[in-house]
């Protein structure tokens, strides 16, 4: 009989830790409010809710859930609230294009002078670079071109079929090229090999993603503002910590110095000792490295600062426009030349510089502009269509980390911004030419040829035009189907309804049992010791009471 006692017991403590990890589960599948940003992503699919209600419903059925769990629930209600406020303002929307903008793989060392960003030696991509790579390339296939997937691309096919499907642009280094190889190997698995990856000619050329390299007005302003007394007053308040740890890579303490530093640091905690015997920093003595690092590194391409504004991103932000502008008109022509991929490998200072267009105006740095954006970030660009006609742009952010990438309120009109809107707030600042670069810059035609008179004839398209949109959000799905969503939120909430009941009958329930038990347990003690009187007992009704001898 005690085998069989144990038997049981083993049976009910493996049931109970089957249950315990079917709990985190489920419970992992409830979205969370983001407190870094103060956003609620709405991430559940609509038939989802109903599935999870129901198997929240057993778990407390079977006492692996603890009911009153008050954030879980709080979490399960906001799911419900948001399929429910997306059934009043949203309305259906088919994505027509994503452009991706990102930074190349971890490389070897690169050597800067960090008053001069286009001063650098060459870099090779190393391993790891490759695979962050392949990484971003399966996280936008699976988001994009997946049959079953809610944001599914028009006419995304999941196999590489004509040059429409993809462009690939890079600029004209080795680590961004093979980056882009990379990305195409992640994003088409099967026949990636079929396409080419263009660039915008040579580096000294490349004002749409390099314009930070080869703009001499923006270097000076570096300059100065590296010397700045805010940055000498942070070098002297941090001199011995930086002291120590430039010395073990054989690199000065200076402003200039400092990202050499960091970068060297970087890749040894990736295991590329730089130089060899290198060992990595504590992880408080990194934390402060970065932090300083990032600040001296971003500061320059603060949205205050009209050098960077005037030069480094406003190029490529005209791009990014252009294309949208152009598939916006033409989505629906067979003859239609326009992309519904397009791929910049690029840069981190080209994020940055992007970052420094786009952001809404604020004296601070703001995430995602407040930090050097690690090897493999990208930002990701979509142009929607909704079914009144109109067309709006929505922005997200992959961190490198191999999450999913969040949407993030990087534009000033953000969460909504129409291409009317963006064409309005960026009205003579949406050239693609080069003059305006190279005035901006004061940049010598014989180190830049693209900036010799008559290279290019100047155009800045100030009369884009699109059907405007009325305000709404987007959660997660393309095409949504708002009477199906009206009759899901309804059933979830009253499944939520029915699950608070119940655990509020179970609570009452066990409560009882707990004190019957206490009732059981006087009664058996009186009977085996017959000197106990009423008071006794009475006694013995409260929360301590003698045990039996």
């Amino acid at each position: 009989m005690a085998s069989r006692n144990d038997s049981w017991t083993m049976a009910g403590s493996v049931r109970a830790d089957r249950d315990r990890k079917v709990a985190q589960e489920t419970l992992s599948m409830i979205p969370i409010l983001d407190d870094a940003h103060h956003v609620y992503h709405c991430t559940m699919s609509t038939t989802s809710v109903g599935a999870l209600s129901l198997e929240l419903y057993k778990l407390i059925e079977r006492g692996a859930l603890n009911c009153f769990r008050m954030k879980s629930t709080l979490n399960l209600f906001l799911a419900l609230l948001c399929i429910h406020i997306v059934h009043e303002s949203v309305i259906q929307a088919e994505l027509l294009q994503v452009q991706i903008v990102h930074r190349h793989g971890a490389r070897s060392h690169l050597s800067k002078d960090g008053a001069k960003p286009g001063l650098e030696n060459g870099a090779q991509l190393l391993p790891e670079g490759v695979e962050q790579l392949r990484t971003l390339g399966g996280i936008v296939r699976s988001r994009y071109l997946e049959p079953t997937s809610n944001t599914k691309i028009r006419s995304g096919l999941q196999n590489y079929s004509s040059p429409l499907d993809l462009l690939s642009i890079s600029t004209n280094l080795d680590r961004t090229l093979a980056s882009a190889r990379a990305f195409l190997v992640g994003l088409y698995p099967l026949n990636h090999e079929l396409i080419p990856t263009k660039t915008y000619g040579a580096k000294e050329n490349d004002y749409r993603l390099r314009g930070y390299a080869i703009c001499p007005d923006f270097d000076e302003h570096v300059e100065l503002r590296k010397i700045g007394e805010p940055f000498r007053a942070l070098f002297k308040e941090h001199s011995q910590f930086l002291e120590r740890i430039a010395r073990a890579v054989n690199e000065e303490p200076t402003v200039k110095s400092l990202f050499n530093i960091y970068d060297k640091y970087k890749l040894t905690s990736l295991g590329h000792p730089t130089p060899p015997g290198t060992k990595p920093l504590s992880a408080s003595d990194w934390a402060k490295l970065k932090k300083i690092t990032d600040l001296v590194e971003c500061t320059p391409f603060n949205i205050r600062n009209k050098h960077s504004t005037a030069s480094s991103g406003q190029p490529l932000f005209a791009t990014l426009m252009s294309y949208s502008t152009e598939i916006s008109k033409h989505f629906d022509n067979p003859s239609s030349t326009t992309h519904r991929i397009i791929e910049y490998s690029a840069h981190y200072p080209t994020l940055l510089s992007l970052f420094d267009v786009m952001l809404p105006e604020s004296p601070d740095l703001t995430p995602p502009s407040n930090s050097i954006p690690e090897f493999g970030a990208a930002l990701l660009w979509e142009t929607h269509r909704a079914d009144d006609g109109s067309f709006f742009i929505r922005t997200l952010w992959y961190s490198g980390d191999s999450k999913p990438p969040k949407q993030y309120s990087i534009l000033p009109c953000a969460p909504k911004c129409t291409l009317n809107e963006l064409s309005s707030l960026f009205r003579g600042r949406l050239s693609t030419a080069p003059q305006p670069f190279c005035s901006a810059c004061k940049t010598n035609p014989n180190t830049s040829p693209i900036c010799a008179d008559g290279a290019l004839p100047s155009h800045i398209n100030d009369n884009i035009q699109v059907k405007d949109s009325p305000p709404f959000q987007i959660c997660q799905s393309a095409r949504i189907s708002s009477g199906f969503i009206g009759g899901a939120s309804g059933i979830g909430l009253v499944i939520l309804g029915w699950i608070i009941v119940r655990c509020i009958r179970m609570y009452r329930m066990k409560q009882e049992r707990r004190r019957l038990a206490r009732m059981n347990s006087i009664s058996n003690t009186a009977e085996i010791d017959p000197g106990w009187s009423g008071a006794n007992k009475a006694s013995a009704s409260g929360s301590t009471g003698p045990s039996i001898q």
